[in-house]
């Protein structure tokens, strides 16, 4: 049996929008208590990280692990991530309440179909949730649905697989939905449909057309490019399907990030832009020639259009349709692709360039290998944020402070102490700090150390993640 190719449509919603609101959440609702040493690096760089910091994931094609960069300079943080060389087929996305970036990769042995792997950004290991997969998505809120190649159903909940009773044959193209649903396109002895399921309720099917389908990023809305326009259909009410007519025939469509846009080409060389509600057309664009792909940037701000050379991408602004700029590069399932900053990043041959969305100037590139693929995201990045301030730390102590070792912190004290006496009795010097506050949690850290270098040299030594943790010695005078 040979192994099905990965979809580039069996995909979820793009979580950048979700990512950006969590990371400002995240940072505006700091309060302010002293000290906090990584609080003090995002006072320091808020320019950087106040909104998460724009990233790109590099997930190498063979032999090494995924490498994480920071936009728009692409300068390879020295944060490494674990996969076992295992070829990454499809990067789903983020979960961001979890720290996991879920891919899928070709099964191990003779298993067919595809692994569900989860990479977690905190600890840089993966491992592996699911196996023998059809297909996968990740919803809106950052839960992983999967099909199984016998046709099962589940859900991922905090790692573990969860079977619905529910079962898909046939899918071509899967997404998550709100409320913890999920959406897919099946192809059947009765044609093709758009089946709504929702973990133990009957399904909702409707048929549908052949054509190109997008899915609004909650799922509450499915369109179609038909010959005759645009079927709209809404997965929870089969009987509200209907047709906006255009003509020229639609050829290809996506969709803005909120769902309230629909962008297409018309014909040769039209790009319009539609309200998703049947409005009808809301404004109009000539393109400079045959376009042979469209998607929209995760925060709504850019088009991106293939050329039919397939050699150079053309850059629209999404609101108002006119032309930003060409850029030299290639098109595939993960790039072009526009980070939280605006950085736009293409591929070319074997490089990648980052481009400022402002003057189409190259503002960087990097060497990748032919396979690599790339997922750029907004993420507060808490572990490694000291790697990501813009001017170098100090290396050494200042007066008044202790320098530890941090390997991890829990709200409950009696598993943080737990872990303090493992790492005693490995003879280390381990203690675990109070939290200064009732927002912090118990750290549990070695040292103390006289200097920064020797905190990281036994830092590096332990084989597992940790940060660099100071404290004031004199109380902070309120």
């Amino acid at each position: 049996m040979s192994k099905a190719k990965p979809n580039p449509n069996v995909s979820a919603v793009k979580p950048h929008v979700i990512l950006l609101l969590l990371a400002a959440t995240i940072t505006a609702c700091q309060p302010d208590q002293s000290p906090n040493p990584v609080r003090e690096v995002f006072d320091r760089t808020s320019k950087v990280v106040a909104a998460g910091a724009a990233l790109a994931l590099r997930f190498p094609s063979r032999g090494s692990e995924v490498q994480l960069y920071r936009l728009p300079a692409l300068e390879q943080v020295s944060w490494n991530f674990e996969t076992r060389g295992r070829p990454t087929q499809q990067i789903l996305g983020f979960a961001p309440d979890a720290n996991l970036v879920y891919t899928l990769v070709e099964g191990e042995g003779d298993s067919a179909g595809f692994d569900l792997l989860a990479l977690d950004l905190i600890t840089g290991r993966s491992r592996t949730i699911d196996t023998s997969l059809a297909a996968a998505a990740l919803g809106p809120t950052g839960k992983a649905h999967v099909v199984r190649l016998n046709g099962s159903v589940a859900e991922v909940e905090r790692g573990r697989v969860l079977l619905w009773s529910d079962t898909l044959d046939g899918v071509t193209h899967l997404w998550g939905a709100a409320r913890e649903r999920l959406l897919a396109v099946t192809q059947t002895d009765r044609g093709r449909e758009l089946a709504l399921l929702s973990g133990g309720q009957p399904q909702v099917r409707q048929p549908i057309p052949d054509g190109p389908v997008i899915v609004s990023p909650w799922g509450r809305l499915a369109a179609i490019a038909t010959d005759s326009g645009i079927g709209l259909y809404l997965p929870q009410e089969p009987e509200q399907a209907h047709t906006v007519p255009l003509t020229p025939s639609p050829q290809l469509l996506t969709m803005s990030p909120s769902g309230h846009k629909i962008y297409a080409v018309l014909g040769e060389t039209e790009l319009v832009s539609l309200g998703r509600f049947g409005e009808g057309v809301l404004s109009r664009a000539a393109l400079p020639g045959r376009a042979v792909d469209l998607r929209v940037d995760p925060l709504g701000r850019m088009l991106f259009a293939q050329t039919a050379n397939a050699d150079s991408v053309w850059v629209f602004d999404a609101s108002a349709l006119t032309l930003k700029g060409t850029i030299a590069g290639s098109w595939a399932d993960d790039l072009p692709a526009a980070g939280p900053d605006g950085t736009i990043i293409v591929r070319s041959e074997n490089r990648l360039v980052a481009v400022d969305p402002e003057s189409f100037e190259v503002a960087a590139t990097t060497t990748e290998r032919q396979g690599d693929r790339w997922f750029i995201a907004g993420w507060d990045a808490r572990r490694p944020v000291l790697e990501l301030e813009v001017e170098a730390p100090a290396t050494g102590g200042q007066a008044g402070q202790i320098i530890y070792v941090q390997v991890s912190s829990s709200g409950n004290p009696a598993w943080a102490e737990d872990l303090a006496q493992e790492l005693r009795a490995a003879g280390l010097n381990t203690t675990v700090l109070p939290p200064d506050s009732s927002e912090e949690r118990f750290r549990v850290v070695l040292g103390p150390y006289p200097t920064r270098e020797e905190a990281e040299e036994n830092g590096r030594r332990l084989g597992r993640p940790f940060w660099i943790l100071t404290r004031d010695t004199i109380p902070q005078v309120q």
